[in-house]
């Protein structure tokens, strides 16, 4: 992250006197209520699919948010990508696993994709 001329020396100030910096890692978004001109509710969100994991500079952020009693919420959406694209994951019962395995059309195919092989043949009805 590129920082101006005047960054730079509040930084090297800062990095002098022991203070250690962050220019990234920040939560996703930052969610409050303001009722008649008073804010409350303040939540730190960072968003997660199943497979991400935060980073360093988000773990470090969390901590400090945290730090200063500040609420910070992971949230995390079961998802799985495949060929580049992004599905979200669906949670099936035993029952239901066993129906899909039937209709298995080779060895590899995984649940989510043979639902999404069924969904496609009942859109192209």
């Amino acid at each position: 992250m590129i920082i101006n001329k005047t960054e730079g020396k509040v930084k090297k100030r800062y990095l002098k006197e022991g203070f250690k910096s962050l220019r990234c890692g920040y939560p996703d978004f930052i969610f409050y209520k303001d009722i008649n001109g008073k804010i409350s509710d303040v939540e730190f969100v960072e968003v997660k699919t199943y497979s991400n994991k935060l980073s360093k500079e988000q773990k470090i952020c969390k901590r400090i948010l945290e730090s200063l009693g500040l609420t910070y919420k992971i949230i995390e959406e079961p998802s799985y990508k495949k060929r580049g694209k992004e599905y979200t994951s669906i949670a099936l019962n035993k029952t239901t696993k066993n129906k899909l395995r039937k209709l298995q059309k080779y060895p590899k195919e995984t649940n989510e994709d043979i639902l999404l092989r069924l969904i496609k043949k009942e859109v192209n009805k």
